[in-house]
């Protein structure tokens, strides 16, 4: 990790476009050479686990860790910190494509998200900020990760409880929910269980499960 002033950062980010920003600023820039660049903030008052292991360093640890695994991602350039701003920062290319939100405005099904979901949990990944919105779809149809501070890596493929609860994440966004629904809860399911490695014993378990949550 790298420490730089304030002054440098807001040279990285003179003239980008703010993406995400909160009551303190930006939180998410896209610079006019194409990076992203993606802030956390430091807490000032208190020894945690941000201040020990902070979500930049995260971030780019699980970028490396899904790169290893086989699963497309961000590739981090730069992480620093900012001590004027109380703030780290990463910085990546920007990756192409449009999130599955988006590409669900057109005619792309869930059908491969679906799948694709179910191809991470058989490799062991866990990624707490699942949903529609942190999945892009590549122009080569291909699947991508972004937002990807807050993941756990398994030796193993996920439990059923960890699958069922990433799940069940998933739902708790309604925009997400609703496509899904429109999807049909039964294909869904179908769709899932079909991509997973679960044996035939955990399958039914995971459907007995899965309507609850509707």
């Amino acid at each position: 990790m790298q420490t730089i002033t304030n002054h440098e950062f807001e040279a990285l980010v003179e003239n980008a476009k703010i993406l995400e920003q909160d009551k303190r600023g930006g939180k998410v820039f896209l610079t006019t050479d194409n990076r992203i660049v993606k802030c956390f903030r430091a807490k000032r008052h208190s020894i945690s686990s941000n201040r020990i292991w902070p979500y930049a360093t995260r971030f780019m640890n699980n970028a490396i860790k899904l790169k290893q695994r086989g699963i497309t991602s961000v590739a981090v350039t730069h992480n620093y910190f900012i001590p004027e701003k109380s703030r780290y920062a990463v910085v990546y290319p920007l990756l192409p494509g449009k999130t599955i939100r988006e590409a669900l405005q057109g005619d792309e099904s869930l059908s491969g998200t679906i799948s694709y979901i179910a191809h991470l949990h058989d490799k062991g990944i866990y990624f707490r900020s699942l949903h529609f919105g942190n999945i892009l779809l590549q122009p080569d149809n291909q699947y991508a990760l972004i937002d990807i501070a807050d993941m756990q890596f398994h030796w193993f493929n996920l439990s059923l409880f960890s699958r069922l609860r990433n799940f069940r994440h998933l739902l708790l966004y309604p925009q997400d929910k609703a496509a899904i629904l429109a999807y049909g809860k039964n294909e869904t399911l179908k769709t899932y269980l079909e991509a997973t490695q679960l044996s035939k014993l955990s399958q039914f378990i995971f459907s007995q499960i899965y309507y609850r949550f509707f």
